[in-house]
């Protein structure tokens, strides 16, 4: 004879007498929840879209092979699946300047679990002969490594409480120097958690490791342009020393 199913009882302690409609109801719950954050991701994608094109961008959803590289290459930074994983690619001007905005969603698999892991990049165009800076805020590692004196970050600059925060890195430090002025500086403080700024290879790039949304994206989008109108104008005339 089966015994019968008493939820809340002991018996569930063993998996022979999980009641079969019971444990239907949890897969099919999983199910519905899945289901829904997945129509409310495109929802909201499909947002961001609408939200690029009122400001004037060109939206490329499903991007070709050669448009991903092009992307891939602007980004600047290696990326867990590389350029197979850049998902959409936008392009317009903000400020006379032309913009582009990329997402790149990587695919990560660890034995049996599957985590997606966003990146969301701003780029514009700069002076091609510049050389490279890389702002981006300190971690757990930089405290660590703090301890035993290793510093990741090879500029200061005139704010120790700027260098505190952030990590400064460039083969040119009198060129990064002339870059983080006090309102550069004011304007990074103020970027989100997990968002640093990279300048060089003729693009200011900000990136973000998380999604934007319809919300954030007309704010993050305008911010290579703001970047570089924050720049002093004797840069344009800057040359760097011979061997940077």
């Amino acid at each position: 004879m089966t015994a019968m199913c008493h939820i809340g009882t002991p018996m569930l302690a063993n998996l022979d007498w999980v009641c079969p409609a019971a444990f239907c109801v949890l897969v099919l719950g999983f199910i519905s929840i899945a289901i829904f954050v997945a129509n409310q991701r495109l929802k909201e994608k499909s947002l961001v879209f609408e939200k690029l094109e009122s400001m004037g961008f060109h939206v490329m959803a499903s991007p070709t092979e050669v448009q991903k590289l092009d992307a891939y290459a602007m980004i600047n930074r290696e990326l867990p699946n590389g350029l197979r994983a850049v998902s959409w690619i936008a392009r317009g001007e903000i400020s006379n300047r032309t913009t582009f905005v990329i997402e790149h969603l990587a695919r990560i698999q660890r034995g049996r679990h599957t985590k997606w892991v966003y990146h969301t990049f701003a780029i514009a165009s700069c002076p091609v002969k510049w050389p490279s800076v890389w702002v981006s805020r300190r971690n757990i590692g930089d405290e660590l490594l703090g301890l035993v004196g290793i510093n990741r970050g090879d500029v200061a600059t005139d704010s120790a409480q700027f260098d505190r925060e952030w990590r400064v890195n460039s083969p040119d430090p009198d060129f990064a120097n002339l870059v983080l002025s006090i309102p550069f500086m004011d304007a990074i403080s103020r970027l989100p958690h997990e968002t640093s700024v990279y300048l060089g290879r003729g693009k200011l790039v900000v990136g973000r490791k998380s999604r934007v949304t319809s919300e954030s994206i007309e704010r993050f989008a305008a911010m290579p342009a703001e970047f570089l109108s924050l720049l002093p104008p004797e840069l344009d005339e800057y040359q760097s020393p011979a061997g940077v």
